[in-house]
């Protein structure tokens, strides 16, 4: 249990972020699509290169965010389907349920948390960031398409996944990566200094995303079947796939193990409440289910890495 305490007390201030957003938004009405906008160009692509420049990459890490992006995608695809039959005709809440539980908070809360879990091992926190790449690829391209209700056509989500910052921060660091290419000291300083502001801000937009509705409303159908999906479903597709490449593969690394499993148990995304706002598509809802699961995080998040990491 000493692990346990320890990783609920370093990510009890996480929460506090949250409430500095709120507070913000509430208060001082600061607009949240500003802070996203900063966080998505800059800041993002910004982490995701420095981690993954620090990896020793190999073909089994690359393969990572193809894999992590198909079971995204799976689970969008699954849960679309179930919500046609659980929704009828509300095809608008069906399709951000699809983006709901096809992603989770792997930067803005997991990045801190796998941080502490591995004791900030700069290689094992590199596989995790690459495998998050599959999680940001899903969201801007076929999550995003789901949930529009087909409003973009397919060739402008291909051109939205061109556009992705993250794919070229990515590209650039796998590259650092395999030539083993050391950055300066400095450039190590000011990404340390971002990485601060990046699980900050992030958080943030959770409260300030809260802070903009005028009202919130719990739809339970809508909830239990985006945390079912979340904080079932996830780790044990994650561990089907884990004993399938033990026994017949042997593919992945016990770093790719760990890295996929936290990406497992992790709360619902921060970002489906601003893609839900974009369109429209009962951004209330959303946030209302994805604040529930943040805050149920706050100890399922421990409980878990305790469970399958000691």
């Amino acid at each position: 249990m000493t692990i346990f305490w320890a990783l609920f007390l370093k990510t009890t201030p996480l929460y506090f972020n949250i409430i500095l957003g709120y507070i913000a938004g509430r208060f001082l009405h600061v607009q949240g699509d500003n802070i996203a906008k900063l966080m998505f160009y800059m800041f993002v692509p910004i982490v995701i290169f420095s981690g993954i420049a620090k990896t020793e990459i190999n073909s089994s890490v690359l393969l990572l965010p193809f894999l992590v992006f198909s079971v995204c995608t799976a689970f969008c695809l699954v849960y679309r389907y179930i919500g046609g039959r659980v929704f009828g005709k509300d095809s608008s809440l069906k399709n951000i349920l699809a983006l709901t539980v096809g992603t989770a908070n792997s930067g803005y809360f997991g990045l801190p948390v796998a941080m502490i879990l591995f004791d900030y091992d700069s290689n094992i926190v590199g596989i995790y960031m690459t495998a998050l790449v599959g999680m940001t690829l899903f969201e801007s391209s076929v999550g995003f398409y789901v949930s529009a209700n087909g409003v973009h056509t397919q060739r402008e989500s291909f051109i939205r996944v061109l556009r992705l910052p993250t794919l070229y921060a990515f590209i650039a660091g796998a590259i650092f990566g395999v030539y083993d290419i050391e950055l300066p000291v400095i450039v190590d300083t000011v990404v340390d200094n971002v990485k601060g502001c990046y699980v900050v801000l992030g958080m943030m937009i959770i409260g300030l995303g809260i802070s903009k509705l005028d009202s919130c409303k719990m739809d339970y159908k809508f909830f239990s079947l985006a945390l079912t999906a979340k904080f079932i479903m996830w780790p044990l597709v994650i561990y089907l796939i884990k004993i399938i490449d033990i026994n017949m593969f042997n593919i992945f690394s016990d770093s790719a193990y760990k890295s996929l499993t936290l990406l497992s148990i992790l709360p619902l995304a921060a970002n489906s409440v601003a893609i839900a706002t974009v369109l429209n598509t009962h951004p209330s809802k959303v946030a209302t289910t994805v604040f529930a699961s943040t805050l149920f995080a706050m100890l399922y998040v421990p409980l878990m890495v305790v469970f399958l990491f000691y």
